[in-house]
């Protein structure tokens, strides 16, 4: 009959998938929770210039902060057998979104007698840059040698990060633990050693002052 069984008839395509690949596609994906280092620009305003730390010698002591804004803590520990007996070789602990970690290595522990703890070598680089027309960030001037720091959670930086941990976790200068928790940073102030810049031979005038963490890439 007209409009019946024929006229409730139609052709549908549907493509079947494996239980497998479906499950496969909704497992998530594993990632490494990484640190990300940053300098807090704020700490690089506290400076002066002074002329007792090397008779004969101008410096630009200055302060700076290193936040970690990563989606993971920074975690260094010693390794045994020490390389000698001021330095140890330096591994850090990268944890995973499904909770494991592997380690690898990062760099070198240095005891400092002029702090009485142990550093992480290279943590930051400072330098002096010519200003260009339109604040343009020009060559280097001078250059510091690279600085060690004691890497420890000593204020926090920002509460609202994923992963932020409110309780912190690394606040001892010893070659076992350091690192930087989610959302906290180190700070070094101007007056502590190594904080500075020789410009004795630098002209009078106006320089970017440039300061980087992890220069190395190390970590």
């Amino acid at each position: 009959m007209p409009g019946g069984l024929a006229a409730l008839l139609a052709t549908v395509a549907i493509l079947l998938i494996p239980r497998s690949a479906f499950a496969e596609q909704q497992a998530p994906q594993v990632v490494d929770l990484l640190p990300d280092l940053i300098v807090r620009e704020a700490d690089l305003y506290s400076y002066d210039i002074v002329t007792n730390i090397i008779p004969g010698h101008i410096h630009l002591r200055f302060a700076n902060g290193t936040p970690n804004i990563g989606l993971g803590k920074l975690y260094f520990f010693g390794v045994l057998p020490p390389i000698n007996d001021s330095q140890q070789v330096v591994d850090q602990r990268v944890f995973r979104s499904d909770g494991t970690f592997y380690d690898r290595q990062a760099g070198i522990f240095q005891y400092h007698p002029a702090h009485n703890h142990v550093h992480f070598n290279g943590w930051c680089q400072y330098r002096l840059r010519q200003i260009l027309p339109n604040d343009g960030i020009g060559p280097i001037v001078i250059e510091a040698d690279k600085t060690s720091f004691c890497v420890v959670d000593l204020a926090i930086y920002d509460r609202n990060l994923p992963n932020y941990n409110p309780f912190g976790e690394f606040f001892d200068c010893g070659p076992d633990k350091q690192g930087l928790s989610v959302g906290w940073m180190d700070i070094y102030g101007r007056s502590t050693e190594g904080q500075n810049i020789d410009i004795t031979n630098v002209n009078a005038g106006t320089y970017w002052l440039e300061s980087q963490v992890n220069p190395d890439t190390s970590v």
